[in-house]
This record gives structure tokens, C-alpha cells and sequence, in this order.
């Protein structure tokens, strides 16, 4: 137990360094506390716990200060610590870097020899899309690499690349989906069974994980026992499965369960180490590992595989002395299943904003059919093909279908860093008490804790809110309208690189807890405004598409839409649909990509039109917002919905010195998350407006209590 207490402290070390993980070493420190109080720790090693920590603390400000001191490299060797298609990370044990390089054949292991220039890393992304400067850093990865010369100097011999890509050839896309992901931890997103595994929340199970490589182990030891002593069997199953580590030289897992069992098998053998139990193992073999590769840290591999171990010790007890009845036995592990749910609750809403309520059944049932399948391919991984995997997959895999088209879903928005916070203490305190089998207090906690989760998850502010978001869709535009129950979107965007749809929309839509869209208005057939629509009506339920001029007005619930341009054009931009809306006592006027021609027509069809917000046309060309336009609307604020440095230069300075010359506030959707959001509350005087902006930008908050409405707004619009 010290060594694990041992390694906790290290790991805090390194998280107080990271200002940005504050709340998780909060989380780490009240468990020490806890755990502390409660072993009574004496003096003495409370004071070896704080030097291990400084000693941490120490080791990670040089690595930090060595990683940060230089703007460029000189023929430097570097291994490859993650290989990909496209890109690999590189690293020299203190520095982490991001080196970028189209179809390379690079594979884990690899030494390189490189010089270059330094250059820090930067990416943007659409909203909710995958950050992928976000997972750089979980590799302390700030810098990407743009090198002179590359030269390698070793080839890893155990290549997992050439490796898997021959003996993956041989299966079927069932097959090969599972077994690249549990074998050699390759994931292929692009898969049409990736997204049922995302809606079950099984993505985590589809990894080389050290659950799965237990079961191989024990399995194996069973095996060898028939014939050999278990110590004898130990050791050869423990020497046998090393190539097979040599092809996972960075899986956390892999590498943390094969030192557990060595070093159990160490303990159990020698007196001189018979205090040392499960945990110390576990200790020991991670304070290892995080030496050998300090970032493993900030990964969800690391947090996950060291809370899993510890729940699992503190079930063991009940779990060996039930272990007679069939029906103690089951509910052992029916309960570590749903302590693991728990654990995960956060995870899956941050990566998917969803939770599937038959996740704990499907891990009842699915898992045991994992380990047997993941046991067969990994022995099939040393001696070549095995058809039998081909039918067991296809037929696992359509189970997981026909769960992911039945299992009911809960949307609902990631956790505040608040609510994280607290939510991780009060389990932390949970398995304690569970540990300590305080079962009273367990009772209470646990009604407490499902009463939060099902307040949470009830779509209950839905309806009292009302809003108007401007989508971030990079060049393009979208826009969510929502009142109460009653949900519409104006454009789905469209991006060639990427299905905008499922990878954006759709998570945002999940993460405002909205299940289905009333109506969906398109513009016009522009790419950039209709490019998601047909994968979106496919992924998601949407009552109606409304496309025509003929349509309008348009009513659906208390919103009604207007559309402005009544004149036909052969330009398809002039065609677009000019779509009024008042909601809440404040107008909004959606421009699609309607020229100054279409807006010098509306100023003369509408004399008395007025409007608050301006979603300006086609992207903030000068084709578009002419200066009559802007005098005419004189609008509170203009919305710009262009992408990042886009090639075409919107929004253009022409179209920015007229909204400036009339004082009309702008902001380009990239910088925004909710332009606009009202909380229409009968026990709220008024209403709240709130903006969303990234990080760094200043804003001024123009609310008071007596005012009807809020506005943060920008204060200088850039």
C-alpha cells in the first residue's frame, strides 16, 4: 500500500505543475487525505510521501524547463513515442514534440536523428469536433517540429505497423475493426462500427487494455498448471507473452499489468517481501512506467487504469468470500460494473455527450465474449490467420447493432470543472466508505448522488430556454434556433475534409439535450450551407426541410419566420432565402449570401424594417452589406459566420469599415460558441444573454438587474 501512496504523491507533483490540471490534483490530494487519516499514517512516512513529492516536483521543472528553452534543433535523436498515418510524436524523454509528415512509415519504436526549426503548435476546430491540440498536450506536446533533415537511425525490429497491416489484410472489416483496436490499439474511426461502439460507450473496451491481457495471462497460467506447478506456470506464461509486449512498447496497460504480475510473483516468492501485496505491486509497477514516460500522467489511460485496479482491491475481499455462490459472485461483479459505470459517467459525456443506459448490461454480456475473442487473436497474433475470428466478430459485431438500435440514449452537456470536481471527490469518499463497508452513509450517498445524475439528465431546462446559436461550421453557416421544445436550424454548413454532421452538429446537438430537429431551412444549395444536410437527416431525426420561397411564412410553435427576398434570380446567391425572425421582443435577420442588389430591394419592400441582430451576408464578402443596408438596419450587432484565415479574406476590410462607421458592434463565429442565449424564465425577471468567447478575448458585460436584457459583448469586435 505505501509504494502505491508513494507513486500517488509523484503523480501530484507533477499535477500541481500544471496549473490547467488544478482540479484534478484537488481530487488526488483529498484522497491522500482520506487515506491517510484513515491508515494512520505515522510521521515518518507522512515525511518520505512529501520528499517523494518534491523529488517529483524537482524532475518536472527540469523536464519543463528544458522543453521550453529552445526555438530549434539540432541533429537530435528522437524516439517515436506515437505513429500515425499522418503524423508522429517524437520524443528525447524531456521534450515532446509534434512532427507532421504525410503517408510516413514510421512506427513506435523507431530512432530518428532530426534537425529543424520549432514552431508552437496551434490548430483550430469546428464546434464540438475532437481538439487535437487538446490531446497534444495530454503528451506535453506545445511545439511541432519542421525539420531539415530526418535521417533514422534504428528501425524498430518489432514493427507493429508492418506487423499489423499483413496480418490484418487476411480478415474482414468485423474482424479486422476489433482486432486492430484490442491487439495493436489502432482504432479506425472511419468505420461504419465505430459509431455504434460510440453510441453503446464501448469505445473504451476497444483498446489493448490490461483487462483483456489479465485474462490472457490467467488464462494461460490455467493452461500450464495442468501440466506444471503455478509458479512454473507464471513464469513461462510471463516469458512467453514478451514479443508480445515488444509490439506495444507504449501501451500503459499492456506494460502495467505484466509488471504487476512479476512483481506479485516476486512478492508471494520471497519472505523477505511478504508485506508487499497487490497494491504495492501496482504502485511500484506504475511509479516504473511514469519514469520511463513521465507524460502517461495526464492520459485518461493512466487515471482510469489506476482507478479501475483500486476499485477492483476493494471488492477483492467480498469477491473471495462469496466467491461459493454463483449468486454473490455475480453481484460482486455486477457491482464493480456499476461503480465502473460511475467512473466513466464523466468521460462519455465529454467525449460523446450521451450516456447509454444499457451500458452495464452490454459490459455484463459483452465483455466475457471480448476476453474469449481477444484471447483466440492473441494467440492467433503469433501463429497467422485464424478464419474462426471472421465469423466470431461478424457475429459479436451485429450484436453490438441490434444493442446500440434498442439501447435507450440520455443527452446532456460535459460536466462544469466544478461539477467535475465534486462529482470525482464524492465518489473518491463513496469507495472509501465502501472499503470501510459504512453501509448507512452509503445509502444516503448513493440516493444523493442518482437524484443529482437524473436531475442532470432530465431535459428539464429545456423548457424554459430559448435561444439563437450561431454555429461555429469554419466557411459556412449555420444557425440553431430553439424555443422551449421547438427546435429549428437555418443551414448545416459542409466541409469536404470531414462529415460535419456527425463529427459537429450532431455532438453539439447532444449537448444541449435536443433529440430531434422541428424544421431545417436551407438557404440555398451552396456547399458551404447545405453541405451536412444529407448526413444529418440521416444520423438525425428532422421533422421537415424547408428549401422553397413558397413556403413562407413559416409558423412552427411560437416562432414564426418571414422570408424577405420574394424576387427570383439566376444567381443562386440572390436566391438565397432571407429569413426574418422575432423572438423574445428582439429581431434577428439571417442573410444567407443575398447580395447588396437583395438588400437595396428590402430596403425599398420594407421601409419600416427593423432589426437587433444581423447575420450579414455571404460571409462578410464586399459583395454583400452594402453601406445604404447597414444605415438603414442600423442593428445592435452583426454577425460574421466565416472560418479561420479562410483563402477568401472574409471578412473583407471593406465590409468591416462600414459596420464600424456606424457603430455596429461585429464578431466572427469562430470566436463564439452561443452568440446568443435567453433563458426565458417565469421566476427570472427578464432575460440573460450570454456570450461564449475564446480565451483571451475582452468583454464587457452591459447587464444590470433592472435591464430587460444582458448583452456581454466584444468590446472591440475582433
Amino acid at each position: 500500500m505505501r509504494i502505491l501512496i508513494y507513486l500517488l504523491f509523484f503523480v501530484l507533483g507533477f499535477i500541481l505543475l500544471k496549473f490547467e490540471y488544478l482540479i484534478a490534483s484537488i481530487c488526488l490530494l483529498i484522497f491522500l487525505i482520506v487515506l491517510l487519516i484513515l491508515r494512520k499514517t505515522s510521521i515518518k512516512i507522512v515525511f518520505k510521501y512529501l520528499t517523494t513529492f518534491f523529488l517529483s516536483l524537482t524532475l518536472f521543472c527540469v523536464i519543463s524547463g528544458v522543453s521550453s528553452s529552445s526555438s530549434s534543433i539540432n541533429q537530435q535523436i528522437f524516439i517515436v513515442k506515437r505513429a500515425k498515418e499522418n503524423y508522429v510524436i517524437i520524443s528525447n524523454y524531456f521534450s515532446n514534440y509534434y512532427l507532421y509528415e504525410k503517408d510516413n512509415q514510421y512506427d513506435e519504436g523507431d530512432l530518428l536523428k532530426i534537425s529543424g526549426n520549432l514552431s508552437e503548435f496551434k490548430s483550430t476546430t469546428v464546434e464540438s469536433q475532437y481538439n487535437f491540440e487538446d490531446y497534444l498536450k495530454t503528451y506535453c506536446v506545445y511545439y511541432r517540429i519542421y525539420p531539415k533533415s530526418i535521417e533514422i537511425v534504428v528501425n524498430n525490429p518489432f514493427s507493429t505497423k508492418d506487423y499489423s497491416s499483413k496480418y490484418l489484410d487476411n480478415y474482414s472489416e468485423d474482424a479486422r475493426f476489433v482486432i486492430s483496436s484490442t491487439n495493436f490499439g489502432i482504432k479506425n474511426t472511419n468505420s461504419y462500427l465505430y459509431d455504434q461502439y460510440q453510441e453503446l460507450n464501448f469505445v473504451n473496451v476497444l483498446s489493448n487494455s490490461g483487462v483483456l491481457f489479465s485474462f490472457v495471462i490467467e488464462s494461460f497460467v490455467l493452461i500450464f498448471s495442468l501440466k506444471m506447478s503455478e509458479n512454473k506456470a507464471r513464469i513461462l506464461t510471463l516469458v512467453l507473452v514478451i514479443p508480445y509486449l515488444l509490439f506495444n512498447l507504449f501501451s500503459f496497460g499492456i506494460f502495467k499489468i505484466f509488471l504487476v504480475k512479476v512483481f506479485q510473483l516476486i512478492f508471494k516468492n520471497n519472505k523477505k517481501y511478504e508485506e508487499y501485496n497487490y497494491l504495492d505491486a501496482l504502485g511500484l509497477s506504475c511509479l516504473i512506467l511514469v519514469l520511463f514516460d513521465p507524460t502517461v500522467i495526464l492520459r485518461l489511460e493512466f487515471c482510469l487504469s489506476l482507478s479501475l485496479s483500486f476499485i477492483y482491491v476493494i471488492l477483492l475481499n467480498d469477491f473471495r468470500r462469496e466467491r461459493q455462490n454463483f449468486k454473490q459472485k455475480f453481484m460482486v461483479g455486477f457491482k464493480l460494473k456499476i461503480i465502473t459505470f460511475l467512473l466513466f459517467i464523466p468521460i462519455n459525456l465529454y467525449s460523446n455527450h450521451s450516456i447509454n443506459l444499457f451500458h452495464v448490461i452490454s459490459q455484463i454480456v459483452l465483455i466475457p465474449l471480448y476476453k474469449v475473442g481477444y484471447f483466440v487473436s492473441f494467440i492467433s497474433f503469433f501463429i497467422g490467420y485464424n478464419p474462426i475470428l471472421d465469423g466470431y466478430y461478424f457475429l459479436l459485431n451485429r450484436g453490438v447493432l441490434l444493442t446500440s438500435k434498442i439501447s435507450p440514449i440520455i443527452y446532456a452537456p460535459g460536466f462544469e470543472p466544478w461539477m467535475l470536481a465534486l462529482y470525482y471527490i464524492l465518489f473518491i469518499i463513496f469507495i472509501v466508505l465502501l472499503e470501510k463497508k459504512i453501509f448507512p452513509i452509503i445509502k444516503k450517498m448513493m440516493f444523493f448522488e442518482i437524484s443529482c445524475l437524473i436531475l442532470y439528465f432530465a431535459p428539464l431546462t429545456n423548457a424554459f430556454t430559448s435561444e439563437v446559436c450561431f454555429v461555429n461550421v469554419g466557411q459556412g453557416d449555420c444557425i440553431l434556433i430553439r424555443d422551449k421544445f421547438t427546435t429549428c436550424m437555418i443551414d448545416t454548413g459542409g466541409l469536404q475534409y470531414m462529415d460535419l454532421a456527425t463529427e459537429s452538429l450532431i455532438p453539439f446537438l447532444k449537448s444541449k439535450r435536443i433529440y430531434n430537429i422541428d424544421s431545417l431551412f436551407i438557404s440555398h444549395e451552396d456547399f458551404d450551407h447545405s453541405g451536412a444536410k444529407n448526413s444529418l437527416n440521416k444520423n438525425f431525426e428532422i421533422g421537415k426541410i424547408i428549401d422553397r420561397k413558397t413556403d413562407f411564412p413559416y409558423k412552427i410553435g411560437n416562432l414564426e419566420f418571414i422570408n424577405l427576398n420574394i424576387w427570383d434570380y439566376k444567381d443562386k446567391n440572390d436566391n438565397s432565402l432571407v429569413l426574418y425572425l422575432k423572438i423574445y421582443e428582439k429581431s434577428f435577420l439571417f442573410m444567407g449570401d443575398a447580395s447588396a442588389e437583395v438588400e437595396r430591394k428590402i430596403i425599398k419592400e420594407y421601409p419600416n424594417l427593423k432589426v437587433d441582430y444581423l447575420k450579414i451576408g455571404h460571409h462578410g464578402s464586399n459583395t454583400s452589406t452594402c453601406e445604404e443596408f447597414i444605415s438603414y438596419l442600423l442593428p445592435k450587432e452583426a454577425i460574421v459566420s466565416c472560418g479561420v484565415d479562410n483563402s477568401y479574406g472574409h471578412p473583407h476590410i471593406d465590409t468591416i469599415k462600414i459596420l464600424e462607421k456606424y457603430n455596429v458592434k461585429w464578431i466572427n463565429v469562430f470566436a463564439v460558441d452561443n452568440v446568443l442565449q435567453k433563458i426565458a424564465d417565469p421566476a427570472f425577471v427578464g432575460a440573460v444573454m450570454e456570450r461564449e468567447v475564446e480565451a483571451g478575448a475582452k468583454v464587457v458585460k452591459k447587464a444590470a438587474p433592472d435591464e430587460k436584457v444582458g448583452v456581454m459583448c466584444l468590446e472591440d469586435g475582433r
